[in-house]
C-alpha cells in the first residue's frame, strides 16, 4: 500500500496527463514501473478494474486511463458491494500462490470438505482458543491451514515454529505450553516473512485473521459452532 501511496501521490502531481484509451505502459510509468496484470470492466459504466502485480486489492480507472482511485463501490440496487467480492477473489488467487509446504497444515482423517486459512501467531492467547477448536473443525471435514503473522511474537519466535523439523508439533507446544525451540533456525528464505507480507497486504493488521474458501476474511476469533455455520453456508 505505501508503494501505490507513492505512485498516486506522483500521479496526482502529475499535470500533462491525457490518454485517449487505456494504455498500460503509460500507467505502469506513472506507477514507478509496477507492473498492471489487466483491466477489467468493474460493473460499472465508464470505469474499469485495474490489477496491479502483488497488490492484493482491486484499483479503479477511468475508461480514458486519466482518472486512478480505490475505494469501494457499491450497487445499491441489487445491494451488493462490487469491491468486497472482488476482494474476495483477489484473496483466494492470492493463497493458490503460495506454496502449501510452508504452512502448518491440518487435514482431516476423512474426506476433506473445506478449507480455511488462518494467520495466526503463537503468542496470541485468542489463537491458542482457535488452535484449541481444530479437532472440532477437522471433526467436520474442515482442514486448516496455517500461515504466519507475527504480530505479537518476533519473526524470530515464529520461524522457530514454522522451520522446525515437526513443524505440527513445534506449534502444539507453542500455543499450549508458549515453548519454542529457539536454536532453530531457517535455511534459506523465510517462510515467515512472505507470509506475513501477504497478510499485510490483505490489510490485516491483527490474529487470528480468518480466509474462507470465497476469499470472505474474518478478523478475530469466532466461536467453532458459529464459524462452522458460516464455512458450510459459504457466506
Amino acid at each position: 500500500m505505501k508503494k501505490i501511496a507513492v505512485a498516486l501521490g506522483f500521479m496526482l502531481a502529475t499535470t500533462s496527463i491525457s490518454v485517449a484509451k487505456t494504455d498500460l505502459s503509460h500507467i505502469e510509468s506513472i506507477l514507478g514501473g509496477m507492473k498492471v496484470e489487466k483491466v477489467s470492466p468493474s460493473g460499472v459504466k465508464g470505469i474499469n478494474e485495474l490489477y496491479i502485480e502483488g497488490v492484493n486489492l482491486p484499483l479503479y480507472l477511468s475508461e480514458d486511463g486519466r482518472y486512478l482511485f480505490e475505494g469501494q463501490i457499491t450497487d445499491l440496487v441489487d445491494r451488493v458491494n462490487l469491491t468486497e467480492n472482488r476482494q474476495n477473489k483477489i484473496r483466494t488467487m492470492a493463497l493458490e500462490k503460495m506454496n502449501p509446504k510452508d504452512m502448518i497444515i491440518y487435514s482431516p482423517e476423512g474426506a476433506k470438505k473445506h478449507t480455511i486459512t488462518v494467520f495466526t501467531d503463537v503468542n496470541c492467547p485468542y489463537c491458542k482458543k482457535l488452535h484449541d477448536d481444530i479437532p472440532k473443525y477437522l471433526k467436520e471435514g474442515v482442514e486448516v491451514r496455517y500461515m504466519a503473522f507475527p504480530a505479537i511474537a518476533t519473526k524470530e519466535r515464529m520461524e522457530s515454529v514454522w522451520c522446525a523439523k515437526d513443524p505440527k508439533a513445534a506449534v502444539d507446544a507453542a500455543m499450549s505450553k508458549r515453548q519454542v525451540d529457539a536454536k532453530v533456525k531457517c535455511e534459506g528464505e523465510s517462510p515467515v516473512e512472505a507470509q506475513y507480507q501477504l497478510g499485510i497486504s490483505f490489510g490485516i493488521t491483527g490474529t487470528p485473521n480468518i480466509i474462507l474458501e470465497n476469499g470472505q476474511m474474518i478478523g478475530g476469533y469466532v466461536p467453532a459452532e458459529e464459524l462452522l455455520n458460516l464455512i458450510k453456508s459459504g457466506k
